[in-house]
C-alpha cells in the first residue's frame, strides 16, 4: 500500500483515492474522518500509545466503517497541516510530531489531510490536561478506550518486552557473526591460510524500536535483500554482492571477506545489521588506519539501502539507528586515502557509538541528520572538528550530489 509506505511528501490525491477504493475498514491502525472532529487529539494519542496508524481527514465512512467512494475531501485552504500539529501541541502530553501532508484534487478546491503516526517511544501520551490516556482497540463501535491502571502497566510492560527483544536481536546477530566465521574456518583444511576474525569494526544497524511481528518469512528475505541493494559510487554493490549466504530461523545472512570481512543480517522482524572490518594495517608506519572517507561512503550507502529495505517490508514506524566503531584503540583516523593528510589523533576511547530514533517513513528526509550525527560523533572522538560543509564537500568530490544540503543541488 503506497499510502502507508510512500514518503509522506510524495503522497498524492490519486494515492489516497486508490487506497480508499480498496474499501479497507477502520481498525486499530486506520481511521477515517469526514472533517476535523472536536476530539482529534484522542485518536492521534491513542494510535501513538498503541501501534501507530494513519488518519485520513476528508474521507467519510459508511455504516460498516469503510470509506465512501468517491471521496469528497474538505475545503482546501492554507494551514491544514499546521492545524494538526497545533492540536497535538495544545492537547497531548508529551507531544509528538507525526508525518502530515495535504493532498488536493485536480480542481485544487478539495483536499484530504493524511496523518501518519508512528508507534511512540514516549508513551503514555495523555490528553485532557494530562489526565486521560487512550488506546486503540480495533473495535469499530468503540475505536478508542480509556486506559485503566492495568492497561498502563501493560503498555509500559509491552514496551519493555519489545526493547528486550530488540536487544536480543542485536546480540543474536553478533553471536551468529562469530559462529559462522568460526564454522567457515573449520571447513578449510589449512586454517593458517584463513583470516582470523578482525579486531576493529564499523557497525551500522537499523531496527524497529519496538519489534513485535514477523514482517516476512525467512525464505522471502533473500528477495528483500536483492531489492535493497544500491550502487552509488560506481563500485561494489552495497551491502554485499558476493560471499556465502544462508537462511536462518528468522532471516537471511551473508558473509564475505573480499578485502574486508563483512557480516550482513536481514532479520524477519525488521533488523538490518551490517558489520565490516574497518582498519588498514600499515606495518612500515606502525599504524592501523581508519579512513574517514570509507566511513562516509558506507553511511551514505547504508541509509539509502535501508530506505529501500523498509519500503519493501512495508514498515514505516519508529526505528533505532546505530553507528559505531568498535575496538579502535591504537588506530588513527585519516580524512581520505585519496590525498596526503596528517593523521588525526588517536581516540582515547575503545568504542565510539552514535544512536538515535527515526521514523522509517521519514528516512529520506532525515538522512542528512543521521549521516552528520554519526560522522561527527566518530570524528570528535579522534579530535577532528568535522563541519557539515567539509563532510558535504567529500561527497561532492566523489561525484555525488550534495548529501547534507539536498536543496542546494
Amino acid at each position: 500500500m503506497s499510502l502507508l509506505t510512500k514518503p509522506i511528501n510524495d503522497v498524492t490525491w490519486d494515492d489516497v483515492e486508490g487506497f480508499c477504493e480498496q474499501r479497507t475498514p477502520e481498525g486499530d491502525v486506520l481511521d477515517y474522518k469526514e472533517d476535523f472532529p472536536n476530539n482529534l487529539e484522542k485518536t492521534l494519542a491513542a494510535m501513538a500509545n498503541t501501534l501507530g496508524g494513519i488518519v485520513l481527514i476528508g474521507v467519510k465512512e459508511d455504516t460498516e466503517n469503510r470509506p465512501v467512494i468517491p471521496i469528497k475531501g474538505i475545503d482546501f485552504k492554507k494551514g491544514l497541516s499546521e492545524r494538526v500539529i497545533n492540536i497535538i501541541l495544545s492537547n497531548i502530553t508529551p507531544p509528538f510530531i507525526p508525518d502530515v501532508t495535504v493532498v488536493s484534487d485536480a480542481t485544487k478546491k478539495r483536499a484530504v489531510v493524511v496523518v501518519r503516526i508512528a508507534q511512540s517511544h514516549q508513551t503514555p501520551h495523555a490528553i485532557s490536561g494530562n489526565t486521560q490516556v487512550y488506546l486503540r482497540t480495533g473495535n469499530r463501535n468503540k475505536p478508542e478506550e480509556l486506559a485503566s491502571i492495568d492497561h498502563l502497566e501493560w503498555l509500559m510492560d509491552g514496551r519493555k518486552k519489545a526493547e528486550l527483544f530488540r536487544d536480543r536481536l542485536y546480540k543474536q546477530a553478533e553471536t551468529r557473526l562469530k559462529a559462522l566465521h568460526a564454522g567457515n574456518l573449520s571447513r578449510r583444511k589449512r586454517e593458517e591460510d584463513s583470516p582470523a576474525l578482525p579486531d576493529t569494526w564499523l557497525l551500522l544497524s537499523m531496527c524497529p524500536l519496538y519489534p513485535k511481528d514477523r514482517l516476512r518469512d525467512p525464505p522471502a528475505m533473500y528477495d528483500v535483500y536483492r531489492d535493497s541493494q544500491v550502487d552509488l559510487y560506481r563500485g561494489p554493490v552495497f551491502p554485499l554482492e558476493t560471499g556465502s549466504y544462508r537462511i536462518v530461523q528468522d532471516g537471511f545472512i551473508r558473509q564475505g571477506d573480499a578485502g574486508d570481512f563483512v557480516h550482513l543480517e536481514l532479520n524477519s522482524f525488521g533488523l538490518y545489521f551490517y558489520k565490516q572490518s574497518i582498519a588498514r594495517d600499515y606495518p612500515e608506519q606502525q599504524q592501523k588506519v581508519i579512513w574517514g572517507s570509507e566511513i562516509f561512503r558506507l553511511l551514505d550507502e547504508f541509509i539509502e539501502s535501508t530506505i529501500k529495505y523498509y519500503r519493501v517490508l512495508g514498515y514505516w514506524g519508529a526505528l533505532e539507528f546505530q553507528a559505531a566503531l568498535e575496538a579502535v584503540k591504537g588506530c588513527v583516523l585519516r580524512e581520505t586515502n585519496r590525498n596526503s593528510y596528517s593523521p588525526i589523533l588517536n581516540s582515547p576511547d575503545n568504542e565510539v557509538r552514535f544512536s538515535t530514533v527515526v521514523t522509517a517513513g521519514a528516512l529520506m528526509e532525515e538522512k542528512p541528520r543521521l549521516i552528520l550525527g554519526a560522522a561527527q560523533q566518530i570524528a570528535w572522538a579522534f579530535n577532528w572538528n568535522l563541519t557539515p560543509e567539509l563532510l558535504d564537500k567529500y561527497y561532492k568530490d566523489t561525484g555525488r550530489k550534495s548529501v547534507l544540503f539536498p536543496n542546494s543541488n
